[in-house]
């Protein structure tokens, strides 16, 4: 039973320093590898995976034990001791009601020996491991109360079992240090997923010194660190996204993982894939720099067509990993990572528009392989190659004059005497044209200012003057610089100003290079129009290059995304590990070789990163396959009796009049109109609890006929206000109805200890029972498996509570099949709500293969779907979001 984490080494292969956890030693010399990511880089592991037969024996026998458990665990059970037992720092990821909390004391009993063990879980879940610890050991059960350690601090007695308080651990930070546990075992981990526990202050000298919050995250970190072994149980490790992992994972292997910052960024194309640059250019993703602008798209100003503009490069970075070639229907090709994520859904309102590749390197057992990619408008080989040669520099010149300068020759004493002169009220192109006259020997004069304010470029050679007095030429190169010169001078947007009266041949030869270049245009009395949208102006910008960014940002701005057509996915090609450049824009998008790409993992939302998304989810998994170990949902069920799932939208006739919220919404509305995002969530606070008010009706029928029908119903809300008035509510109704039935209610106001003797005496009663309680005080680490109706009155918001709230009822010791009803209303805020929770549970089911996720993904999914449903639902929670538009 090994307790180092981690080896030292002198080197590690290229690219291995940037997976998290690796670190670099300060002194520069050598590394420090955790045995997570051995497998990643190729390397042997120094620890077994697993425990063999004898180890587990031991462990299930041992001393600490009342009586020999080896026939009285299941097997899952078994599996998952062989691998916390097995490694320095285990996770155990198992659906409620598998027996972790059998696992947990087995595996504290059989690493610490006679040293202190200690059991960190929910207040509400303090007395179910006490009752466990008595009835599975011998160890006496001591609970750590209040917000007061001792002053001698805590006394050690071998004999016994420490169980604290996620909730009160802050406070007896010093007294667990010095304490020093043998052994931690953290119950409901996931319960830590905000990663902040330090602050920066910036010293006088300039450094940085980083100081401890104090909070439940500082406090659980600085126990970890003084403790031998640790283990973390939960039955979901994804509460709502995959950043919400590395909490948990640095808990029990502290500075194995990372940064939080390192954790959330990885993965993305090769280095030579060419990226579309802002002026309309494409460059090689691995030339571009932090600060750069490429082309990126989003809402434009909150509206609900997508809109192309420039984005801000906020990261660059290189790794290396196992890469795939992607062979398109249009003959295009494109190297990536198989995790690199694609813009595969054109809807602005879809919950999934981007997707990674699906190959055998990326196995998901959940979703379908993506079958196409959103081309976006042209790619890279329809631009000419960047060089800027004579013929280019010499129509560049000529366009400029033609559209702002005037060429004179006159007789003088000293005979005849030339001059070609270029205005412009901005310097950029006026300083591109005096490096091409240059390099063309035409000995510009130095730009000068007049007293109007207008720069004045001048040329008085005679190589100039018969440059600028030729025919012009309709060969490409000279076309492409002669209308950047002259978009230089007389465009803007899509327009090239020029009336055709006063200059005809100008007029003419415009349209004429258009031609050569194949550009769609329009050409009326006094300008000519570049048409066919977005990427034909963007196209437009990349081969000519004018020099005024200026000019070139004011048109995609305001460019709308039109109906793109889909390139299909012709094959996959696997390939071997190579170098891939990576870039984080501000819009969390970019586009490649003219397709729609993702950042993959961490993008910056203008105050700072966000990881909302996964990617390289194969390296992920081969590290969490070291250190935890999966029990899924059916292994769990051939022990239970059936529990059914349904989802039941009411409609508004359905629905009873919330007259007592609206005052409530009034105030609320008018409190968020103009106010902060705390005030912006209690309105929509006030929302939920006006659409759970909707419910009562519908929940009082559904509780009366459950009740009459003998059966035991558990109705779970989300609110303690809403708690009490449907428990007040209901308990009028069955005193109404004469039924023999027992009720009970209780939420997080109530003292854990009452909340205790509520369960025992509900899981007692063999008839007819009713309780009424909040999720977030029931939900977690509790038996209620006595249940033949559980009714979710309000959603919660993230999927980790649904699975949670679901394991009340269906684990091990459930005696009656169980019917989990999800009422929904219609046209509130409660299909928000839903919508949110689609949007997170597929995460879930990606790395966590949560078979309970999938299963609830598909029962709130029954969303109408006739044409029209999803934008008119968005259409709602866009009215809900925002009191002040209606």
């Amino acid at each position: 039973m090994p307790n180092k984490t981690f080896v030292f080494t002198g080197s590690v292969p290229p690219g291995a320093e940037d997976i998290p956890g690796i670190w670099q030693n300060k002194s520069g010399r050598g590394f420090r590898v955790p045995l997570n990511a051995h497998s990643v880089i190729g390397w042997g592991s120094p620890v077994a995976g697993v425990c063999g037969d004898g180890t587990i024996a031991a462990a299930l026998s041992g001393e600490l034990l009342r009586g020999d458990l080896r026939g009285f665990a299941k097997d899952h059970q078994k599996r998952l001791l062989r691998k916390a037992l097995a490694v320095p720092g285990g996770h155990v990821w198992a659906p409620p009601g598998a027996g972790k909390t059998l696992v947990g004391l087995v595996y504290a009993c059989a690493v610490a020996g006679t040293g202190p063990k200690l059991i960190v879980t929910k207040a509400a879940a303090r007395g179910t491991w006490a009752e466990q610890c008595e009835r599975y050991t011998t160890l006496k059960p001591k609970l750590l109360l209040g917000q007061t350690p001792p002053r001698g601090g805590i006394e050690l007695r071998e004999d016994t079992l420490y169980i604290t308080a996620w909730e009160t651990i802050k406070y007896w930070r010093e007294a667990l240090v010095a304490f020093r546990p043998e052994v931690i075992v953290w119950d409901e981990i996931h319960w830590l997923r905000r990663p902040k526990h330090t602050k920066a202050t910036v010293l006088e000298d300039g450094s940085i010194r980083y100081e401890g919050l104090g909070n439940s995250l500082d406090s659980a970190r600085q126990i970890a660190e003084v403790a031998a072994r640790k283990l973390g149980l939960t039955a979901t490790p994804i509460p709502g996204r995959v950043r919400d992992l590395w909490t948990q994972l640095d808990l029990v292997e502290p500075w194995q993982w990372g940064s939080f910052f390192q954790f959330g960024m990885r993965y993305c194309l090769e280095p030579k894939a060419p990226v579309l640059m802002a002026d309309g250019t494409y460059r090689a993703i691995a030339d571009i720099q932090v600060g750069d602008e490429v082309m990126g798209w989003g809402r434009d100003h909150g509206k609900k067509n997508r809109a192309v503009h420039p984005t801000k490069v906020l990261e660059t970075f290189r790794v290396e990993g196992p890469r795939v070639r992607v062979h398109l229907e249009s003959g295009k090709t494109v190297v990536c990572s198989p995790d690199h994520q694609w813009w595969v859904n054109y809807h602005p309102h879809s919950k999934r528009p981007y997707m990674p590749l699906f190959t055998e390197m990326h196995r998901q057992k959940w979703r379908r392989p993506i079958k196409h990619i959103i081309p976006l408008g042209y790619d890279a080989a329809r631009l000419p190659e960047p060089e800027e040669g004579e013929q280019y520099m010499r129509g560049y010149l000529r366009g400029l004059v033609d559209g702002d300068g005037h060429v004179r020759a006159s007789e003088s004493s000293r005979g005849l005497r030339r001059s070609v002169t270029a205005h412009a009220k901005e310097l950029p192109h006026l300083e591109r044209a005096h490096g091409y006259a240059q390099a063309l020997s035409w000995a510009p004069r130095p730009i000068v200012q007049q007293k109007d304010g207008i720069y004045r470029l001048g040329f008085y050679t005679k190589a100039a003057y018969e440059d600028i007095v030729l025919p012009r030429e309709s060969e490409k190169e000279f076309c492409r610089g002669w209308l950047a010169g002259i978009y230089d001078a007389e465009g803007s947007q899509n327009v090239i100003a020029q009336h055709r009266r006063v200059n005809p041949k100008i007029w003419q030869f415009i349209q004429t290079a258009l031609e050569v270049w194949g550009f769609t245009y329009t050409a009326s009395e006094k300008a000519i129009y570049i048409r066919g949208g977005t990427w034909e102006r963007l196209r437009f910008f990349g081969t000519v290059r004018p020099a005024l960014i200026r000019k070139i940002d004011s048109s995609p701005r305001r460019a709308h995304i039109g109906a793109p057509g889909y390139d299909k996915i012709v094959r996959i090609e696997p390939m071997g590990p190579g170098e891939l450049a990576c870039i984080k824009t501000e819009t969390g998008n970019f586009i490649t070789d003219g397709l729609g790409s993702h950042n993959c993992a961490g993008q910056h939302n203008g105050y700072g990163y966000e990881y909302n998304g996964l990617s390289n989810a194969h390296e992920l998994r081969d590290r969490l396959g070291f250190v935890k170990c999966r029990v899924k949902r059916e292994e769990v069920n051939k022990h239970l009796p059936k529990k059914r799932r349904e989802v039941v939208r009411l409609s508004l006739a359905e629905q009873n009049k919330p007259s007592a919220m609206k005052r409530d919404l009034a105030r609320a509305a008018k409190a968020a109109s103009g106010g902060d995002e705390s005030a912006r969530e209690s309105y929509f606070e006030t929302l939920l609890m006006e659409a759970a008010s909707r419910k009562h009706k519908y929940v009082e029928d559904r509780v009366i006929t459950a009740l009459k029908s003998g059966q035991k119903v558990v109705v779970f809300t989300g609110r303690r206000i809403d708690c009490e008035r449907l428990a007040a509510r209901l308990n009028k109704a069955v005193t109404a109805s004469a039924i023999d039935a027992e009720m009970w209610w209780a939420h997080g106001g109530t003292d854990p200890s009452d909340r205790d003797t509520i369960r025992n005496e509900y899981m007692a009663r063999e008839g007819a029972a009713l309780l009424v309680g909040t999720g977030d005080a029931w939900g977690e680490s509790v038996d209620l498996q006595d249940t033949d109706l559980a009714l979710i009155s309000m959603l919660p918001w993230t999927p980790d509570k649904v699975i949670q709230w679901e394991g009340r009822f269906s684990r091990l010791g459930q005696k009656r099949p169980v019917l989990v009803s999800y009422v929904i209303a219609r046209q509130t805020a409660d299909e928000h709500v839903a919508d949110l929770l689609l949007d997170k549970l597929p995460h879930v089911g990606e790395i966590a293969e949560d078979a309970a996720a999938n299963e609830i993904e598909g029962a709130l999914g029954g969303v109408d779907e006739s044409e029209g449903a999803s934008l008119r639902l968005l259409e709602r929670i866009a009215q809900i979001s925002l009191p002040g538009n209606g």
